[in-house]
């Protein structure tokens, strides 16, 4: 037994519990940094005036926004993908440009036709001021997109160079400019809310694009030199070209438009369960109310949505016991961010965290607090579909991942239309055990679809 937990913990070997550690924390970080955006958001809207409203407001416009941003999310793989030289690089920003600039006219044109508000009103259910703000909000976000392509572009040049140490500082640098917010906020009365709540979002991307596009001037400097240098180095063909040394628009694109369809799934769960919650009684408290309670859960479980990474770069299948040691690693993180959510749950960290850090009031944190408690779950559930991903990831086999996240939308949608008609009391609960279940059923999905292709 100890022979056996020296090799699985402290071996040498390629799939031993220190090396997965140590490939797989500074992935942990990453997402941990970049997930605690939504709950420093949070924080800094709770010391507005009237923060039900904003907080309200600026879910659904950022829920919204979201959908629109579902086709830039994928530049930063296409570019480690298909960028081999500086003629695939220039093409691949020309694409990126383009498709960056398609989606901020689309959203310039939703809110400048009225579309914006019109959804807004008839299917998010908001009205009056709420209304009024959460249109306003959407108008600063039209300036996300090419913030994005900033960020995402620079971060795809990272991994190209193994320069994904940059990452994580421009990710603090984002969280520093959050923090300074929260501090700031109740002294920035002079500016008008709406454009303040949406400034809080906005002015946090930016300064992690352009600390990215520093970082990439600072250490790769010209990048289509850079490329090129990489290009004659190369001593053998990469395995991923496309079609020679040339890389056409349309061959992007047939690369690219499978991820946008991916992304676009992804991105959906937030704005259904907006829609749900926009028809109960007191729609501001709450969609506001959820806002809080899984800004902090995604929070919690977020280093364990990376996980299919360690699969992909661990599990060999010439070696039963590559899978075996990948399977102790995902249970290892499953117990450990499961015991978080009980101690944030169960104990009085929660409330301190949700009353005293992010600062909402009593009764928004005692329902969130609640939440927190059925949502004790996820990180098991999360860390077995990122598992299932990355083993198919690994096996090539994935078209099951789009229909598993088609499974998880159609579950979230179907249990809020039934908990909408059966009147459930409290929505903000009933929407976390519909994401809690819908969870259950893509992880469902994806384990039974993974065993029919390997007896097959």
């Amino acid at each position: 037994m100890r022979q056996k937990l020296k090799e699985f913990v402290f071996a040498n070997s390629e799939y031993s519990f220190i090396n997965q550690l140590k490939f797989y924390f500074p992935l942990i970080c990453m997402a941990v940094i970049l997930s605690s955006t939504g709950t420093f958001v949070n924080s800094a809207l709770a010391r507005l005036s009237q923060p039900l409203v904003y907080i309200s407001a600026f879910s659904v416009a950022n829920s919204f926004m979201t959908m629109f941003q579902s086709p830039l999310y994928m530049i930063s793989p296409t570019i480690a993908s298909l960028a081999d030289n500086a003629n695939k690089y220039k093409q691949v920003r020309k694409f990126a440009v383009i498709i960056t600039l398609t989606v901020t006219c689309i959203m310039f044109i939703f809110r400048a036709s009225g579309l914006t508000r019109a959804i807004f009103s008839n299917i998010f259910q908001l009205s009056g001021k709420t209304l009024n703000e959460a249109v306003k909000i959407f108008s600063v976000f039209i300036l996300y997109p090419i913030g994005l392509f900033m960020k995402d572009f620079s971060q795809g040049v990272m991994i190209k160079f193994k320069k994904t140490w940059l990452m994580p500082v421009s990710s603090i640098i984002r969280v520093l400019t959050l923090i300074l917010f929260v501090v700031t906020v109740e002294h920035l009365t002079f500016i008008p809310t709406a454009l303040l709540a949406g400034a809080i979002l906005i002015c946090s991307l930016y300064t992690d694009a352009f600390t990215s596009l520093i970082g990439i001037k600072a250490t790769v400097k010209n990048v289509p030199k850079a490329f090129e240098a990489q290009s004659n180095l190369a001593n053998e063909k990469p395995a991923n070209e496309v079609q020679g040394d040339t890389l056409t628009l349309s061959n992007v694109w047939r690369f690219y438009w499978p991820l946008i369809i991916t992304s676009f799934f992804h991105t959906l769960n937030s704005p259904i369960i907006n829609a749900s919650l926009g028809q109960t009684v007191d729609p501001d408290f709450t969609i506001s109310t959820f806002s809080v309670a899984w800004g902090l859960c995604h929070l919690i479980s977020s280093p364990l949505t990376e996980f299919y990474q360690v699969p992909i770069g661990f599990m060999k299948a010439d070696d039963s016991m590559s899978e075996v040691a990948v399977k102790r690693f995902a249970i290892f993180l499953g117990i450990i961010f499961t015991a978080l959510f009980l101690i944030i749950g169960f104990t009085g960290v929660g409330m301190h965290i949700l009353t005293v850090l992010i600062g909402v009031e009593e009764r928004v944190a005692h329902i969130a607090n609640t939440m927190i408690k059925i949502a004790t779950i996820l990180p098991v559930l999360t860390v077995l579909i990122q598992y299932q991903t990355g083993v198919m990831m690994k096996n090539q086999t994935t078209k099951p991942l789009s229909k598993g996240k088609a499974i998880n939308l159609i579950a979230l949608t179907l249990i809020l239309l039934v908990s909408l008609l059966l009147g459930v009391e409290n929505m903000a609960i009933g929407s976390i055990v519909a994401t809690v279940c819908s969870y259950l059923a893509e992880l469902t999905y994806l384990y039974f679809s993974r065993r029919y292709a390997s007896s097959n």
